[in-house]
């Protein structure tokens, strides 16, 4: 800005020498301003240009030059709080290229040639441009918003939040929203993420645009992936605690519920005392319904606290989060919690509301709170969780809790089917029909190369307690075939388990293609000598272990032969002698594991 302070030569001084007072404006002037100076001061540029500059359009140049000083100045006395923080930070982006811009065009006027000239309007268009370009993401993201917060959102199904993806990020497809979605996250959390999380990420991105401080809840995103990282043993304890996993997708579904009731009812400033008890009513469902599994959490997964989740639960939220807040390895990951106002909202008595504030009356504390503070502590809760509900999700869908990110969608109006749609669409897979018929589901889909056993996998994640079996009919060959599998079997193993053989054959024991099991007896044996031959060839003493489970999983089937081809490879594994009248045991094991290979024809659509 020195060039515009230079172009007021001593402009902006009183008389006696001392620096004139600049105004405070509220955002709303300097939204205004911001949005609409660009015209005038070129038009005005261009007047003293074209008109030799005569005193009177020079004047009016510097009023527009002095009047820009006085908004930047104004905007750095703008608190950035909550839910203006992303609005604060682009108005002040576009206020620094809109001074380039007036610094530039000083310079057009004041250069020696029509070169110099030329130049200096070059780089202050390259300022208008990227003004532009800012200005229409921010569009995207408010057009989005408005989507997301129509007066019929939760009761006219999901399109609505899809379609508000897609007018933020240029009008792409839910396949390509979910890749977008998995790739930032990825970015963020260094792991390769699950099926859709790429659209609660966007989801969740798209409120921290509109509402919260975007960089900070990035921040808390990695953070809190890191600790699950670190912490992998503990976070694989959680997995199986059937009390925190109802409760935080409880927990999920009212923080989404709170966000879309701050939408509509309040969007911004608080006017009236009946917002202000609205801000207070989401304030203590977040602090009590959402952060006790969430902070309770945090505080398990960190090591800060061993008691099982079903005792701490049991505690009050205030007891849960002064623990956490004096925690140092967890300082700063939750913001927003005020033990107060929390107490005050927890006694209706406890507080008044003023023309511009709330009065806190408590027993060990009387105090007053802007509105602007209020609303700014609830959102920065929001905030926080939502960010570390985001990554323990994905982190429990990766253990074994899958669909538990994409039935939060039933908030949204989507029935099971749909969700399914949505799944498979985002894996880029064509859904011909889906036909509900209870206990059995049959699902129908275009030519794809992806495994169907994995597709079925996927549909069994989110599929109702009472579907039995599910059929997945697809092309292949110019065919119609139908792969059929128990969809509580297939469900009862997450994806990360079917590493494990023994989970695996018990995910893949129930599945029949056109009639014929996929496990047929020459298919077990083919199975068998391809696992036990990379055992082998690796000499992995460790696992032994899993060989022994494998064996036991085994003896089902009536083959014992194969619990020999076990029990040779976990004597050469060990170096034990062979058994009695078997000199040549090794050479024995690999002829048959050979011949098995040969004979077995074991492939999963």
């Amino acid at each position: 800005m020195d060039g515009i302070r230079a172009a007021l030569s001593g402009d902006d001084v009183h008389h006696d020498g001392s620096p004139l007072e600049l105004p405070t404006v509220p955002l709303e002037h300097l939204d205004d301003y911001v949005e609409n100076a660009l015209e005038p001061i070129l038009r005005s540029f261009a007047e003293v240009a074209r008109q030799s500059r005569t005193a009177a359009k020079i004047a009016t140049l510097k009023q527009l030059a002095r009047h820009h000083l006085d908004m930047i100045a104004a905007a750095e006395n703008i608190p950035l709080r909550r839910p203006s923080v992303g609005r604060l930070q682009y108005l002040k982006r576009q206020a620094a290229d809109l001074g380039a811009v007036i610094n530039l065009y000083l310079e057009v006027l004041a250069a020696p040639n029509m070169h110099e000239a030329q130049n200096y309007a070059r780089q202050a268009q390259s300022h208008i441009d990227a003004m532009a370009s800012r200005r229409e993401v921010q569009n995207k993201i408010q057009s989005a918003v408005q989507e997301i917060s129509s007066a019929d959102f939760l009761d006219g199904g999901g399109i609505d939040l899809f379609r508000a993806l897609s007018v933020r990020h240029g009008g792409l497809s839910v396949a390509e929203l979910e890749h977008r979605g998995r790739t930032e996250f990825s970015e963020l959390s260094g792991r390769e993420p699950q099926v859709g999380t790429g659209l609660s990420y966007l989801t969740c991105d798209l409120f921290s645009e509109a509402n919260f401080d975007r960089d900070r809840f990035k921040q808390v995103v990695k953070r809190t992936a890191q600790l699950s990282k670190v912490n992998a043993e503990t976070l694989d304890s959680l997995a199986e605690d059937a009390a925190l996993l109802s409760d935080l997708h409880e927990a999920r579904l009212r923080a989404v519920q709170a966000w879309v009731r701050f939408q509509r009812t309040v969007s911004g400033r608080i006017t009236t005392p009946a917002l202000v008890r609205e801000v207070l009513a989401l304030y203590s469902e977040l602090f009590e319904q959402v952060g006790i599994p969430v902070m309770g959490s945090v505080l398990l997964l960190s090591g800060q606290k061993t008691m099982p989740y079903a005792k701490m639960r049991i505690q009050n939220a205030t007891a849960i989060a002064d623990n956490l807040s004096k925690s140092p390895a967890l300082n700063g990951l939750v913001e927003g919690l005020d033990i107060n106002l929390r107490n005050a909202t927890a006694h209706g008595h406890s507080y008044t509301v003023t023309e511009d504030s709330l009065c806190i009356r408590l027993k060990s504390y009387q105090g007053a709170m802007a509105f602007d503070v209020l609303t700014d502590k609830m959102m920065a809760l929001m905030e926080s969780f939502t960010a570390i509900q985001l990554v323990l999700d994905d982190e429990l869908s990766s253990r074994g809790q899958d669909g538990h990110q994409v039935r939060d969608l039933e908030l949204f109006g989507f029935s099971v089917s749909e969700v399914v749609r949505l799944l498979l669409t985002a894996l880029d897979v064509t859904v011909h029909s889906t036909v509900d018929d209870d206990e059995l589901w049959t699902i129908a889909i275009g030519k794809t190369e992806r495994s169907k056993f994995t597709l079925a996998k996927v549909i069994s994640n989110v599929l109702p307690s009472t579907a039995k079996t599910l059929v997945l009919q697809y092309e292949r060959d110019a065919k119609v075939h139908r792969l059929t599998v128990e969809a509580p079997v297939l469900a009862g193993v997450s994806a990360h388990q079917l590493n494990d053989p023994v989970k695996f054959l018990q995910a893949a024991g129930s599945v029949r293609v056109d009639g014929a099991p996929v496990l047929d007896p020459p298919a077990r044996r083919r199975f068998i000598s391809h696992h036990l031959s990379k055992i082998l060839l690796s000499g992995d003493i460790g696992i032994v272990g899993q060989l022994r489970d494998l064996r036991d999983a085994t003896r089902a089937w009536s083959d014992p032969e194969v619990g020999d081809a076990i029990n040779d490879t976990i004597r050469w594994l060990r170096g034990v002698p062979p058994r009695a009248g078997v000199q040549n045991y090794r050479h024995l094991l690999t002829r048959k594991l050979d011949d098995w290979a040969r004979r077995g024809d074991f492939n999963l659509p």
